[in-house]
């Protein structure tokens, strides 16, 4: 028998891939706020060194492969939602671009603090029944289903959906390209993937930047965007959300399975004010750990801005000390809509800006590290 004939296919896709990210990142620059999908990440830190554009992320093309795949994920889950009795809303109608996903944020730090969500969904009290399933027989559990059920019957909920891995993965030795899962338990314990994780502790326990992102899209239709309309009210919902539904997909097995998040103020005010903190920082927030190979460190994009006071791989003037937010709210300023100022030269600074002969890094922070 002859032997196969092995092609480098992927190196080939991901040469075209990466070609693709220039044309992409020459033609749009980075996001100018911050992110309502990466609120939830633990080191506030990192989220200040991303907001000020200082490390931005050089994903490679499998990872944005994945990110491809994502999106693919989306579109099959809505489609699959119309068919099992909801109605969906997945694009904004209204919008000049009719696949133009629904936008949220909060009005109140005038636009610095935004989100994109995978869309909203209703359905009949008899779906939702059907969907919750018997909860046992004690009246204080059916009591609450009742409660739950009348929540949701007819009303909107924020529909979230995330493909998640079946198993946990090490580099193989002899190719550092190719992955390999981990055998079923190691010496450390469980390995099991982040699907099986998030299906059995939940998804605040197991994904918690997850849960904060459904919190922050959820209380951004309660709140006013910049110009001071109630959010809820510009997308046609008719009520503010008290509820989302989060669809974890198996990336590997395809199997899928749904969690009803409730909206909670209290973490939504969190969220507000830590937010609130990020963007008006001067200098770096303290860094969550000291160590640069523990916790998030270990794959942060700026650990070697943080731990070694690396200057910025991309040298803009939202890193220069002469940079100033002003925002709504703020004395003596009036607009509806945040803006970036020079304060050397008493101008405001523009999304395509380039530093000027006086740009000087920020500093501050905690003292360095080191390795």
């Amino acid at each position: 028998m002859p032997e196969p004939i092995t092609l480098a296919l992927q190196t080939l896709i991901d040469r075209a891939v990466d070609a693709e990210a220039v044309e992409l990142e020459a033609a749009h620059p980075p996001r100018d706020y911050l992110g309502a999908s990466i609120i939830g990440t633990k080191c506030e830190r990192s989220l200040w060194y991303g907001f000020r554009w200082w490390d931005m992320p050089d994903f490679p093309a499998r990872i944005r492969r994945r990110f491809e795949t994502g999106n693919a994920y989306e579109e099959r889950a809505i489609k699959r939602l119309r068919q099992a009795g909801f109605e969906v809303l997945a694009h904004n109608p209204r919008a000049r671009n009719e696949k133009k996903q629904w936008a949220g944020e909060l009005g109140s730090l005038g636009g610095l603090v935004r989100g994109h969500m995978d869309g909203f969904a209703r359905a009949s009290r008899e779906v939702w029944a059907e969907m919750l399933g018997e909860v046992g027989s004690q009246d204080g559990a059916l009591d609450e289903r009742e409660r739950v059920l009348e929540a949701l019957a007819d009303r909107w909920v924020l529909v979230e959906v995330k493909a998640l891995a079946s198993a946990k993965y090490r580099y193989a030795k002899d190719d550092t390209d190719y992955l390999e899962p981990l055998g079923q338990r190691t010496k450390g314990g469980r390995t099991e993937g982040r699907w099986f994780e998030c299906r059995r502790k939940g998804v605040l326990k197991a994904r918690p930047i997850h849960w904060a992102q459904m919190q922050a899209y959820m209380g951004f239709s309660w709140e006013p965007d910049r110009n001071g309309k109630i959010q809820h009210e510009r997308w046609g919902l008719g009520h503010g959300l008290t509820h989302a539904l989060y669809i974890g997909i198996n990336g590997d097995t395809d199997q899928w399975f749904g969690e009803l998040v409730p909206f909670v103020p209290r973490a939504f005010d969190k969220i507000k004010a830590r937010a609130s903190a990020i963007v008006r920082a001067t200098t770096p927030p303290p860094r969550r750990w000291e160590n640069p190979v523990l916790g998030d460190c270990r794959f942060c994009d700026s650990r070697e801005a943080c731990h070694r006071s690396r200057p910025p791989t991309r040298v803009s003037c939202r890193s220069c000390e002469h940079a100033e937010i002003k925002i709504p709210g703020d004395r003596r300023f009036f607009g509806k809509q945040a803006v970036w100022v020079c304060k050397r030269h008493g101008a405001n600074i523009s999304r395509e800006a380039t530093p000027c002969d006086h740009y000087t890094t920020i500093t501050g922070g905690a003292d360095d590290v080191g390795f």
